[in-house]
């Protein structure tokens, strides 16, 4: 799998994160089907984003249990 970050073409099939660089190498998509964003392929969400910001659906990487949303009160 190559790192959209950096191009190592090193990384193995199933790993999270590249091993170059650190970013996050799986692909984060709306789960709704009908939101205008899913129909682009140039518009994926931030790997870090727990929802959509077009229809607030959830994402695949909070679905799967990889990202949590972060408490921003907890960080002031």
């Amino acid at each position: 799998m190559i790192c959209k970050n950096c191009n190592c073409p090193d990384n193995e099939e199933k790993a999270k994160f590249c091993r170059n660089c650190g970013n996050p190498l799986i692909i984060n998509k709306c789960t709704n089907e009908d939101c205008v964003g899913s129909m682009l392929p140039q518009c994926e969400p931030d790997p870090y984003s727990c929802f959509c910001s077009l229809c607030g659906a959830p994402t695949t990487r909070y679905k799967e249990g990889i990202i949590e949303p972060r408490d921003y009160k907890k960080e002031e």
